[in-house]
């Protein structure tokens, strides 16, 4: 055996081993040294992730109102800002308000190395004008805004980031038994407000009251995610022609439903005269009433020169024995104008419900079952010299009187005593949802229907419609409908039906179509 040849080959193989155990090392030396030096240079921020803005006091709480001569400090979180770990970061925000809208830019500090937590503080000047000086300009009530752009959110995009604030609001939830001042305008309702029993609160002329949207620290009444108003007591809004009272939503995007509403509860006593309504769901309600208060007969309710817009239904009004006046108010929004049911009038007197001089951009007007219990007295409803973009309907009531109004929908009367309707415009517009009747009653005991110029869309639908009525029809104005007065009844419930005087023309089908044991006389009826 060639001992030499081997122990050449073994030292070689010795030697080959040892140079590669010696490159893994070094290898292994490099890659650490790769890591290490892989984690000195990357950020700080981690994985992405959206930055916080929150506007506090002194003492760290969370502010949605600042006092009067308070500071407000300002707290941001953000990994993204965090970009170096061994020392203080900082970055600018911009703080604006409704005085100074340019806003001022101010500087935050990192709290410390790597917290990702930056801070700074600004003050207000009161000012009617923006000066940029270092304070945020400010006046009573003003929404103050601070933002910045965060370089990468959660999903790794540049986003603006907000947060808001206000000014020295006046905040109100829960009992209040105070009235409600321009000199502590604007309030902020954070939750529902409760005017307790025995108590008649007032809201001056010129007070702006916020609602925050679809939300109610108090999670109660009617609605328990949305702010409302409940008068136990009375309310009276004093707004006036020339500084009228304002209730609005306070979202950053405000809509209709983001509050609830002023509801009239258990004694109904109060005026709102003057005031704007935004956002609302039911604006105005007054129901379930109880009778137990010895004034609820005397007063009148009055709702007067009010503007109702970007909200749900106007004034519901239900179980109520009050008089009640609605009187030159502007409604605009998808609701009804007016709901009013299930009252049932008074023992002691003729219970009025008067709705004279309002314009309603909505739907229909709905008054039922307003009839008095007692034989001697009765419920008088007056519509009078309004213009409606819709029409009104009535079930079951005592007395009706409809003058001198403008209508662009049906005029509809089911099961009434007496009814006058005198001196109206009815217009059928072409977006009706192919409802284009003009008046229509039925069951009703005593009718006059007299000066009414009654204009249909297209040739369709009737323009006065009469079953099982009696009526005396006189001196209308009937066109454009399919047929211009149907007159119909049944062999058990005979009337009478007088037609004196019309001019029904231009009708496609029928002039006048009596039919169904309809009875009727006519005078003088131009039929084209």
């Amino acid at each position: 055996m060639n001992f030499s040849k081997y122990l050449s080959l073994f030292l070689l193989l010795g030697s080959s081993l040892l140079l590669n155990t010696n490159a893994v090392a070094d290898s292994f030396n490099k890659l650490n040294t790769v890591v290490a030096l892989s984690a000195t240079q990357s950020p700080c921020s981690g994985s992405n992730q959206s930055g916080t803005i929150s506007l506090e006091n002194s003492s760290g709480a969370a502010q949605l109102n600042f006092a009067a001569g308070t500071t407000m400090y300002i707290k941001v979180t953000d990994n993204d800002q965090n970009t170096d770990c061994n020392a203080a970061d900082q970055f600018t925000v911009k703080i604006t308000s409704e005085t100074e809208t340019l806003g001022e830019t101010i500087t935050l500090v990192e709290t410390g190395n790597n917290t990702s937590i930056f801070k700074n503080s600004i003050g207000f000047n009161v000012s009617t004008s923006e000066s940029q000086n270092g304070s945020i300009d400010v006046q009573k009530g003003d929404k103050l805004q601070v933002s910045y752009t965060d370089p990468s959110d959660d999903f790794g995009n540049s986003t603006l980031i907000k947060a808001s604030s206000y000014y020295d609001v006046t905040l109100l939830s829960g009992t209040l038994a105070t009235n409600m001042t321009k000199a502590n305008s604007p309030y902020l309702l954070t939750g529902d407000v409760t005017i307790p029993a025995n108590y008649d609160l007032e809201i001056e002329a010129g007070v702006e009251v916020r609602f925050t949207p679809l939300s109610d620290d108090q999670s109660s009444g009617n609605d328990k995610n949305r702010v409302e108003i409940i008068v136990n007591g009375g309310l009276d809004v004093l707004g006036t022609a020339s500084d009228t009272v304002r209730f609005l939503s306070n979202g950053e995007s405000p809509a209709s439903g983001d509050w609830y509403g002023i509801r009239y509860s258990s004694y109904p006593a109060g005026n709102v005269s003057y005031a704007r309504f935004d956002h609302a769901t039911q604006v105005i309600q007054y129901q379930n009433v109880s009778y137990n208060n010895s004034n609820q007969y005397s007063d009148t309710l009055k709702i007067r020169h009010n503007k109702i817009v970007n909200s749900g239904s106007g004034i519901s009004i239900s179980s109520v024995r009050a008089n009640m006046s609605i009187d030159s108010n502007y409604y605009e929004s998808p609701g009804s104008f007016i709901s009013a049911s299930s009252n049932s009038g008074r023992s002691d007197a003729d219970f009025l419900f008067n709705v004279r001089g309002n314009t309603s951009k909505g739907a229909s007007i709905y008054i039922n079952y307003y009839q008095n219990n007692s034989d001697n007295y009765e419920v008088k409803i007056a519509i009078k010299e309004n213009h409606f973009s819709h029409g009104i309907d009535f079930y079951r009531a005592d007395r009706v009187e409809i003058k001198n109004n403008h209508f662009e929908r049906s005029i509809s009367l089911n099961q009434l005593k007496q009814v006058l309707i005198s001196g109206n415009k009815l217009v059928i517009s072409q977006n009706n949802n192919w409802n284009y009747e003009g008046i229509y009653e039925s069951y009703v005991a005593s009718s006059e229907i007299r000066n009414n110029q009654l204009t249909g869309y297209s040739f369709y639908g009737t323009g006065l419609s009469l079953y099982q009525s009696n009526a005396t029809v006189s001196d209308n104005v009937i066109s454009k409908f399919g047929t211009g007065i149907n007159v119909s009844t049944d062999f058990t419930n005979p009337t009478f039906d007088s037609l004196l005087r019309n001019t029904v023309v231009f009708n496609g089908n029928r002039g006048i179509q009596v039919s169904n044991y309809g009875s009727e006389s006519e005078e003088h009826q131009p039929d084209l």
